[in-house]
């Protein structure tokens, strides 16, 4: 029974997959670590840029009035 070939391309395939799908976990997590780290950086730039303009170090671009409220001119 220990020799059925089976068993043994079974076995094989399965070892073979596993290794496929740890691959494929750790590509994922490498991916979605740099995609969080781009996030995080802009997001990072963007709050400067917000303190900055909060602050008054830096002027506000000239159409930040017409830009996120969408009022009535």
């Amino acid at each position: 029974m220990a020799d059925d070939p089976r068993l043994d391309s079974g076995s094989a395939a399965y070892t073979r997959l596993a290794a496929t799908a740890d691959q494929c976990l750790e590509q994922g997590q490498q991916r979605w670590v740099a995609a969080l780290d781009r996030q995080a950086t802009l997001l990072d730039a963007l709050a400067q840029r917000g303190v900055a303009v909060a602050s008054g170090s830096v002027d506000a671009p000239a159409n930040a009035s017409e830009g996120a409220g969408g009022g009535a001119p």
